[in-house]
């Protein structure tokens, strides 16, 4: 017996209530969906410029580390006179009082201001300056010899890059207003250490011969010290950051005349302290200062070596963005080595 069975013709679908209420939640979903990306995009760009600045970063330090390892004084002994001044050819009437240490090359560094003469805003931290076998020449009939000398430098500096192809040297724009670890790195058919007189031979070079080592570099704080056995507190030569290996003459000493201590030697540990910021974190500076270098404080730090670790609690919490000088945090590294200078003799007479 077959068995039919009647449905009822009621029509099927869905009403426009449903509809509105699926299209709403639709709606809902695709926004949620939306943010999701564009956060996930950000934290992605955020983590790439993360990435690539600090990679720059780490990689102008290590540089920065290596070359002043190889730093170097050619350090020797001879007569001085009773004023501390070195015995001179052609001077008949040099009278020698004792023997001393002297030296043809020359160390120093200290605040960039303060050996420079460059404004402290846009400089803000230390600079050094040295000589060391870096193999350079800008004449290329000898820049493969090895073994010959260089003067270096490092420093920080605000402003847009000092040097661009020469295609591009008809843009009107320079590139954007950064904060940057710059080398100095005179050639050696110019080295002038050996001509010059004081600090001139980089002081009077430093046009020129400045190139861009790391971006978004916006602090270098150097301090010469010595072994912790020998000096604990690490503040005994260079109590505020400053050391140069020309001391002056008139510091000369004692009975017979001593030399300073840091008389034509160089220390034998360097502690480095660099801090950079991330790119998103520099355009905010730039957005907010635009050309003017930021007035975040930092040329205010690191002047008396007995305070380092409270300045580092002052430069965080500027980075961090809670001090009356900055309110907008920042993505930031500090970068922290202690370099053992091979070439230091180091003698406390």
């Amino acid at each position: 017996m077959n068995r039919i069975v009647y449905f009822p013709n009621n029509k099927l679908g869905f009403s426009l209530i449903e509809l509105m209420t699926a299209t709403a939640i639709s709606l809902i979903l695709l926004v949620l969906v939306l943010q999701t990306v564009d956060s996930i995009s950000k934290i992605g760009r955020r983590v790439k410029a993360n990435v690539e600045t600090f990679q720059s970063a780490r990689t102008g330090f290590e540089a920065l580390t290596r070359h002043l390892s190889n730093t170097t004084l050619n350090t020797y002994y001879d007569y001085f006179d009773a004023n501390g001044i070195v015995r001179t050819p052609g001077n008949a009437f040099f009278s020698p009082a004792y023997y001393g240490r002297n030296s043809s090359l020359h160390f120093v560094c200290g605040s960039t201001p303060s050996l420079t003469g460059l404004t402290a805003i846009r400089h803000p931290g230390h600079s050094i300056f040295f000589q060391a076998p870096r193999n350079y020449s800008a004449n290329s009939q000898i820049d493969r010899t090895q073994g010959i000398m260089n003067a270096c430098g490092y420093l920080v500096q605000h402003g847009q890059p000092p040097v661009r192809p020469g295609f591009l040297s008809s843009l009107t724009a320079n590139g954007p207003y950064r904060y940057r670890l710059m080398e100095f790195l005179q050639p050696s058919e110019e080295l002038s250490v050996y001509t010059q007189s004081g600090t001139g031979w980089f002081t009077n070079q430093l046009t020129g011969n400045l190139n861009t080592l790391a971006e978004n570099v916006i602090l270098l704080a150097i301090l010469p010290k010595l072994p912790a056995d020998q000096d604990p507190t690490g503040t005994l030569i260079s109590p505020n950051y400053a050391y140069n290996s020309r001391a002056n003459a008139s510091s000369f000493t004692g009975t017979p005349p001593r030399q300073p201590i840091n008389a034509h030697q160089l220390p034998p540990i360097i502690h480095i302290t660099m801090v950079a910021i991330d790119e998103l974190s520099a355009g905010r500076l730039e957005a907010k200062f635009g050309t003017a270098a930021p007035t975040l404080g930092l040329e205010t730090l690191f002047n008396n070596a007995s305070q380092y670790d409270a300045d580092i609690q002052t430069l965080e919490a500027i980075l961090n963005g809670i001090t009356s000088t900055n309110d907008i945090p920042l993505s930031y590294r500090i970068f922290e080595a202690e370099i053992r200078i091979p070439g230091a003799k180091w003698s406390g007479n």
